[in-house]
């Protein structure tokens, strides 16, 4: 009877050994998730800033030479 005892006390301990290793992966699944997500607001964040400091400066438009057109006020149809 003792070793039926240990036996099955030894398969209860693989059984939650098991069950904190599943437990381990999928916290650790999160964790890449989270982690993957908050890289990828930083990268988005980075280039916006990239963009608003470099390429947001505003530069002069210049108007191209020759005759303008009037603008169109109203559909064809109309």
């Amino acid at each position: 009877m003792n070793r039926r005892q240990d036996a099955e006390n030894a398969a209860v301990a693989r059984l939650i050994a098991e069950i904190d290793a599943l437990d381990a992966w999928r916290e650790r699944v999160g964790r890449r998730i989270i982690l993957l997500f908050l890289s990828t607001f930083a990268g988005a964040l980075g280039l916006l800033f990239y963009i608003a400091a470099f390429e947001g400066a505003p530069r002069e438009l210049k108007t191209p030479p020759g005759p303008r057109a009037a603008p169109v006020l109203r559909g064809a149809r109309d």
